[in-house]
């Protein structure tokens, strides 16, 4: 219907209720601000092996609603793929300032949905929702859905995806279920992940910058719960059951996990005298002293701050705490002190 309020805007959609198929890639493209697609009761069934189901080009203060998309005979594609390309906001005024963007948009879905079950032994195919800011960056938006189910990459962010909220509710049956590239940024992911005994499932791949993900783990494959690509940096994740470990690559060591239970790491061994011992971990650790040994000097060095040197033995009982990217360096004569490493 039209709604002539508004700049931009000439039209709304709404969808009425019921189930449609289609062989064709479903375009959204830039329509006006303030766009509204209202589809919540509708399910969107790709037929064909190949391509994209939905894609969403630039939008500003839009609210886009849909319902259960799926894409149950996908190979390849994406079920979903938001991916600003053409130009939008500011399109009134001269070309050289109209811009590719998606921003302070929300987008809803009850469902994207890439394989009908999961088949023992087989790898998923096709994948859910990509946040694809490679061309035109996505910020300040929300992304809500409550279900990702048996793709091959359920989430992923990539190109300049930043600042935005995303809400995976139940993220399920997928190799990898949550995929964050070397480019986003400060982005707030929550995501409930539950691996449905898909093998070497992946929770969480994280190689970007400054990202804060909350994590309800149920299952994962084991040490995968969050996987650190080699340039994840600054990275905030918080397990709430970190039994499923996790796998470090980054270079960096400012990438934390918190969790409130489970999550296990090894003890390191004492270096040798002199030398100093970066905090392996991307955690924050308790150093317990279980025999001081012949220590009389040791040293912290915290990231990004000043060393500090402790002339003083140490003591039984003593603890220790390192953060993340904090060192330790020990000096003894004879025998080396005898601790235990535990996760805050």
């Amino acid at each position: 219907r039209k709604s002539n309020t508004g700049q931009h805007r000439k039209l709304n959609l709404y969808i009425a209720p019921g189930k449609y198929e289609t062989t064709e890639t479903i375009h959204v493209p830039w329509l006006g601000e303030r766009l509204r697609i209202e589809a919540r009761e509708s399910w969107i069934h790709y037929l064909p092996k190949t391509g994209d189901v939905l894609v969403i080009d630039s939008q500003m203060n839009g609210r886009l609603r849909f319902g259960y998309v799926a894409g149950v005979y996908l190979e390849e594609g994406w079920i979903v793929k938001v991916q600003p390309v053409d130009l939008g906001p500011s399109a009134p005024l001269p070309k050289e300032r109209q811009s590719a963007v998606i921003v302070s948009t929300l987008i809803e879905f009850n469902a994207i949905v890439a394989k009908a079950f999961y088949e023992e032994g087989m790898n998923q195919r096709g994948n859910g929702l990509l946040l694809d800011g490679s061309r035109g960056p996505i910020l300040f938006s929300t992304i809500d859905v409550s279900e990702v189910n048996t793709c091959g990459t359920g989430v992923k962010l990539t190109g300049q995806t930043h600042l935005n909220r995303v809400n995976l509710w139940f993220n399920h049956g997928c190799d990898v279920h949550l995929q964050i590239d070397p480019d986003p940024m400060q982005n707030r992911i929550y995501s409930a992940i539950h691996s449905e005994g898909v093998p070497d499932s992946v929770g969480v791949r994280i190689a970007g910058d400054r990202n804060h993900i909350d994590l309800t783990m149920i299952q994962t494959a084991e040490g995968k719960g969050v996987v650190f690509d080699e340039t994840a940096r600054n990275n905030w994740v918080h397990v709430q059951n970190g039994q499923f470990g996790y796998t470090n690559h980054a270079t960096s060591a400012a990438n934390v996990i918190t969790s409130q239970n489970g999550l296990a790491i090894s003890t390191p061994d004492v270096p040798a005298a002199g030398e100093w011992l970066t905090n392996p971990a991307p955690a924050n650790v308790e150093v317990l002293i279980l025999d001081p040994g012949s220590v009389k000097t040791w040293r912290l060095r915290p990231l990004g701050d000043t060393e500090r040197t402790i002339e003083s033995p140490l003591r039984h009982g003593q603890q220790i705490r390192l953060s993340a990217g904090d060192a330790i360096w020990i000096d003894y004569v004879e025998e080396p002190p005898v601790w235990r490493w535990r996760v805050l």
